[in-house]
């Protein structure tokens, strides 16, 4: 009896573990701002912070994009930034610069 409680103990832990891992999600930026009023990596980083009731406000970060960065869709050739994030281009590296301290590391992802 002791043993079954003890796997059923480590399952419904995994299970939790998983729910919370934002591993699975690619560190593409793709800003969503959250009913939190946080900004987001991606979709994926809201979803899996597993929050009840969080949801997407709207697409792009919390605020709107900053001004002059609303054409950087139009290229595209990724890079990496020193936030380990790879960008679409490096319009939208600088841009997201602007909102948190970020700079380039490289061509191509990260």
């Amino acid at each position: 009896m002791k043993s079954s409680a003890v796997f059923l103990f480590a399952v419904i832990a995994v299970a939790f573990a998983a729910a919370d891992d934002c591993s699975k999600c690619e560190n593409l930026w793709k800003p969503v701002c959250g009913s939190d009023g946080e900004t987001y990596v991606n979709n994926c980083f809201l979803t899996c912070k597993n929050e009840e009731g969080l949801t997407v406000a709207s697409r792009g970060p919390c605020g709107g994009y900053p001004e002059g960065c609303d054409h950087c869709d139009q290229i595209f050739q990724l890079c990496c930034g020193s936030d380990g994030i790879t960008y679409g281009n490096i319009c939208e590296l600088e841009c997201a610069d602007k909102i948190r301290p970020v700079s380039f590391v490289k061509w191509g992802w990260c």
